[in-house]
C-alpha cells in the first residue's frame, strides 16, 4: 500500500519501499515475458544483489506449469555452515554426498557422520542438477548457464563447460565419457570429458520448452529427454537421431526412469505417474495422485526400486510400487526409524524433485529443499 500511495519523482520507483523479500514473492507470481521485460530497476538491483545472471532472468521455475498454476521463487541465503536452500542431491564416491544450493554453492558430506567436509565455490546462480562420472568426477548444472566439472577426490575445479544459451536444468552422466545437459534454450547438449578441453561434440534440438529431465536406458544406448513442452523425447547416444517422441504426457515433465525391460515411467508436474511399455509406448498403467493438480508444489519424481519396484515422491509422500501390477507395496512416513543426517528428524516442506537419492544398498537420501536438513531412511 506504501509503494501505491508513494509520491513518484521524475524516474523514481515506488518499489523502492518494499523490502526485498516482499518484492522477491511478488516477481514469484509475475508471467515469464512480465520477468524477462525486466518490470523495474529494483529487479536488476536484486538479480545482482543474489547474483542472478542475466541468462538466468528466464528462471525455468516460472515455467514449470505453462498452462496452469506458477509457483514463487524463494531465495535464501547460505551462511557458511547453513544448509538451506538445496535444490540436488548426488551420492560420489568413497561415502561422499554431495549436495546443490540455490545460492550456486555445493557441499560435500561423508555419510559415515554427516559432516560437511567441504564446500565447492564457482557459480553464480543455483545448482539445480548434481551428476557423477564413473571415475567419481563431479558434474553440476547451473541457472547461470553453465555446467562445471569437479575433481571427486580434491573437489578442485577442473573445468567450466559454456555453450548453452540459458539456465541448465538437468544433466546426467553416462558410464564412458559422455555427459549430457538439458537447458531452458530448449536444446540438450552431448559433452566428452576426461581429457581437457571438455567438447561439445553435438546438439540434440527438437523440444519447444525447457528439457526439465533426462534418463539413459539400461545399456545407455538410448537416452529420454523430458520437457515443458510435455513431451519425452528418444535419442540413439551413438549418432544423436530423434528415434521416437511420447507427446501423450498431458502436463510438463518432471521425472523418467526406464527399467531393465525397457518400460518407461514418466512423472508430471501434476504429479501425475504413468508407465508406458517399452517397445510401443503404449499406455499400461497410471498411479493415482497423491493430491488434486492445482495442489500440487513440486512435481512427481521417481527412482527405480529392486524387484521390478519403483519409488515414487508425490508431495511429501514417498511409497513403492510395483511397476507390473500397479500395487502400492509400501509408504514412507515418519514413523518409520530414520538416521539423520545432519540434523532433521522429518521434512515439513515439500523435497525438490532432484532433492533425493537412492543408493546400491537401499538408503534413501532426502532433503526438505528450503528448510535444509538431509535425512537417511
Amino acid at each position: 500500500e506504501e509503494a501505491v500511495n508513494a509520491p513518484v519523482e521524475g524516474d523514481d520507483d515506488p518499489t523502492a519501499w518494499l523490502p526485498d523479500e516482499l518484492l522477491l514473492l511478488i516477481f514469484g507470481f509475475l508471467a515469464i515475458a512480465m520477468v524477462c521485460a525486466r518490470v523495474c530497476r529494483r529487479w536488476n538491483k536484486l538479480c545482482q544483489k543474489v547474483k542472478v545472471s542475466e541468462t538466468s532472468i528466464t528462471l525455468h521455475r516460472w515455467a514449470h506449469f505453462r498452462k496452469g498454476t506458477k509457483q514463487p521463487i524463494h531465495w535464501v541465503g547460505n551462511t557458511q555452515g547453513d544448509t538451506r536452500g538445496i535444490l540436488a542431491l548426488a551420492l560420489g564416491h568413497n561415502n561422499k554426498l554431495y549436495s546443490g544450493h540455490n545460492d550456486g554453492l555445493i557441499r560435500v558430506w561423508s555419510i559415515e557422520d554427516g559432516k560437511c567436509q567441504q564446500i565447492l565455490r564457482g557459480h553464480l546462480s543455483g545448482v539445480s542438477a548434481l551428476a557423477v562420472g564413473p571415475d567419481g568426477t563431479v558434474f553440476s548444472s547451473s541457472w547461470d548457464s553453465t555446467v562445471r566439472e569437479w575433481s571427486g577426490i580434491s573437489g578442485d575445479h577442473l573445468e567450466t563447460l559454456c555453450g548453452h544459451a540459458a539456465s541448465v536444468g538437468c544433466a546426467v552422466a553416462g558410464r564412458t565419457n559422455l555427459l549430457f545437459s538439458g537447458s531452458d534454450d530448449t536444446t540438450v547438449k552431448v559433452w566428452t570429458w576426461g581429457s581437457k578441453p571438455a567438447t561439445c561434440i553435438r546438439t540434440l534440438v527438437g523440444h519447444t520448452g525447457h528439457v526439465e529431465v533426462l534418463a539413459l536406458s539400461p545399456k545407455q544406448n538410448m537416452l529420454y529427454s523430458g520437457s515443458g513442452d510435455w513431451t519425452i523425447r528418444e535419442w540413439s547416444v551413438p549418432d544423436g537421431t530423434q528415434l521416437r517422441t511420447l507427446d501423450r504426457i498431458g502436463a510438463a515433465v518432471s521425472s523418467i526412469v526406464v527399467g531393465a525391460d525397457g518400460t518407461l515411467i514418466s512423472g508430471t508436474f501434476y504429479e501425475r505417474v504413468t508407465i508406458w511399455r517399452g517397445s510401443d509406448w503404449a499406455l499400461l498403467h497410471e498411479i493415482p495422485q497423491a493430491y488434486p493438480w492445482d495442489q500440487c508444489a513440486h512435481g512427481a519424481s521417481l527412482a527405480l526400486g529392486p524387484d521390478n519396484t519403483i519409488i515414487v515422491y508425490q508431495e511429501k509422500t514417498f511409497s513403492v510400487w510395483c511397476i507390473r501390477r500397479c500395487v502400492r507395496l509400501a509408504a514412507l512416513t515418519k514413523d518409520l526409524d530414520c538416521a539423520v543426517r545432519p540434523r532433521a528428524w522429518w521434512h515439513s516442506q515439500s523435497i525438490p524433485m532432484k532433492g533425493w537419492v537412492r543408493d546400491e544398498d537401499g538408503k534413501l537420501y532426502t532433503t526438505s529443499g528450503l528448510c535444509g536438513s538431509i535425512t537417511v531412511w
